[in-house]
């Protein structure tokens, strides 16, 4: 047990290389293709797509089980989102909770297993998936995507008061982490918002400074010190200020 966690120390401390572009090749699809045929036309589709984005990256590298044979990505989307899985929700779309035991049912019927399916953030989660880390660490995000692994993003959309010095969630959306240059993060967006995919995203975070987030969802309000709001390269929903870094899910396979 001493050896494995002087082993796991020295791996932690390794430093991180200045940039990393192993997975720009992971799919980009478009939750609202028309040719996929989504129900309500992928509107809250971008959970099972960005998770389906990871997974057949995974699939091409290694773990081809990830997939049934003769199944084509949108087979995997359609998947995913049933019941057993993400269990999406056409109103609400998938939480964080939904998403990481979605996850962990996909990989386990595959046969592979997981070296670690963890979450960083404050939505709402499973004590099994959770790092005690309710701030997303930059360093740690970059870090999750060396190796076999695939890493989501769930970006909460907000409208900022100055005047209060609050941010009020009203949305959220998950994209795919492929890739980072420096303290640039390198992200696939499922959303018609980037265009017709095949898009890499470059977006710029920076730590916020003061504030409350504010919000219906549990685990809000709460302070917004240190959260890492989208300052550039991720269009915004409509009628809204900000995205912020609300929570990141990562698998890693053995």
């Amino acid at each position: 047990m001493g050896t494995l966690l002087i082993v796991g120390w020295v791996l932690a401390a390794e430093p991180l290389p200045a940039s990393y572009e192993g997975k720009l090749s992971t799919p980009d699809l478009l939750q609202t293709d028309p040719k996929a045929g989504f129900p309500d036309g992928g509107k809250m589709f971008c959970a099972p797509v960005a998770v389906s984005n990871g997974l057949m990256w995974l699939a091409a590298n290694g773990y081809p089980k990830l997939l049934a044979p003769g199944q084509d990505q949108v087979g995997l989307v359609l998947a995913l989102a049933g019941p057993q899985f993400l269990d999406q929700d056409l109103g609400e779309g998938t939480g964080a909770g939904e998403l990481l035991r979605g996850v962990a049912r996909w990989v386990k019927q595959s046969g592979y297993p997981a070296r670690r399916l963890e979450f960083q953030g404050w939505r709402k989660h499973g004590p099994s998936y959770s790092t005690g880390v309710a701030v997303p660490q930059l360093q740690w995000i970059k870090r999750a995507l060396l190796g076999p692994s695939a890493v989501w993003l769930n970006v909460g959309w907000y409208r900022r008061d100055a005047n209060a010095d609050t941010y009020q969630r009203v949305a959220g959306h998950w994209v795919s982490l492929v890739g980072y240059d420096g303290e640039v993060l390198i992200v696939h967006d499922p959303s018609p918002r980037s265009e017709k995919g095949g898009v890499h995203n470059r977006i710029t975070v920076e730590a916020i400074g003061s504030g409350r987030l504010v919000g219906k969802k549990a685990g809000l309000p709460r302070e917004a010190t240190g959260y890492l709001k989208i300052t550039g390269g991720l269009p915004v929903k409509k009628g809204l200020d900000l995205g912020i870094l609300d929570g990141v899910a990562v698998l890693e396979l053995e």
